[in-house]
């Protein structure tokens, strides 16, 4: 199923809830200028940190092709890509000086399985690039951008299991429209933060399966030549400039994509109100496993958080906060 249409997004366009001008920033390993991006016309600004260049080169494919789960749920967001490599502290500061309204990463360090102390002890220098990445993070939050991080797929992710980050997990739309929790898809109880639960919520990702691993994955548009390019796809169709991939990767921006509906409805709602409306509209999911083993239930649960991200649902809930 296509993505818009299983999130619920093509009904907020045609309300005219599009994201026009929010600002969206994505950190990730570049942004090629693809024809799919060219042809519908999408507004795409491209910089580099201190220690990358040549922002539209992409020979990973990744940012190309996540880049746009945001932009064909928020079309008319004027989207910022921020290419960057390991320093993580400066891709956020980059995309920050981008006054955008919501950051999207698609990365995240495996490291949430010991305590903060532990890690301080065990590997100060990691501890300390912690901090950092952690002091961003929450100053921005406090400054009014939503900071949005994709849960991961198996690993105990960082900066995902911060408690005021959005952490979105995974659910596979089954062709009937049934909603499963991923089997691919990070749940997990932080250790780093005790008391903190990942995900939040969730965006469409793929299922792992050993006898279908194409089942219920995204196609995306990559650069000619990148990895990604080909991945999951017949050898006749290998070299044409696509890829078939999610994982929570995908999730996370089509999570900012809808966040830019949000604003576009109500410009004024804050971080704490987007979580708010986003997990009280979600969609529950009752059936499936995350890749920790994780069950789905009634209600918020371990597997998939508040639920499957209902964009108009979402919407309208934030109309009503400007009209009532």
């Amino acid at each position: 199923m296509e993505v818009l249409t299983a999130l619920n997004g093509a009904r907020c366009h045609r309300r005219g809830w599009t994201g026009r001008n929010i600002r969206v920033a994505m950190t990730d390993t570049g942004f090629a200028n693809h024809p799919y991006f060219v042809r519908n016309g999408y507004n795409i600004q491209r910089v580099s940190t201190a220690t990358t260049e040549h922002p539209m080169m992409d020979t990973n494919g990744h940012g190309t092709g996540e880049s746009s789960n945001v932009l064909v749920t928020a079309p008319d967001c004027h989207f910022i890509g921020v290419k960057h490599n390991d320093y993580s502290a400066s891709a956020l500061e980059t995309a920050l000086a981008q006054n955008p309204r919501i950051i999207t990463n698609s990365w995240g360090w495996p490291i949430d399985q010991q305590s903060m102390a532990n890690l301080k002890n065990t590997d100060p220098n990691q501890f300390n690039e912690l901090r950092d990445v952690e002091n961003i993070i929450n100053d921005a939050i406090d400054d009014g951008v939503t900071i949005i991080f994709s849960a991961g797929n198996g690993h105990y992710s960082f900066p995902a299991s911060m408690p005021n980050v959005l952490a979105i997990g995974g659910v596979t739309v089954e062709a009937d429209n049934l909603l499963k929790a991923s089997s691919s898809a990070s749940s997990f109880r932080s250790q780093l933060y005790p008391g903190r639960r990942v995900p939040d919520m969730c965006g469409v990702v793929g299922e792992f399966s050993q006898s279908s691993p194409m089942k219920g994955h995204i196609m995306l548009p990559v650069p000619n030549g990148s990895e990604h390019e080909g991945e999951n796809m017949p050898s006749t169709e290998r070299d044409k400039g696509w890829g078939i991939f999610s994982g929570t990767s995908a999730s996370a921006p089509q999570a900012a994509g809808i966040v830019a509906l949000l604003l576009s409805v109500n410009p004024n709602l804050t971080p704490n109100q987007i979580r708010a409306i986003l997990s009280d509209t979600a969609t529950d999911v009752t059936r499936g496993t995350s890749a920790q083993g994780d069950a789905t239930g009634i209600g918020y649960d371990e597997a998939t958080g508040a639920g499957f991200i209902n964009a108009i649902q979402a919407c309208l809930r934030a109309e009503n906060l400007v009209t009532g």
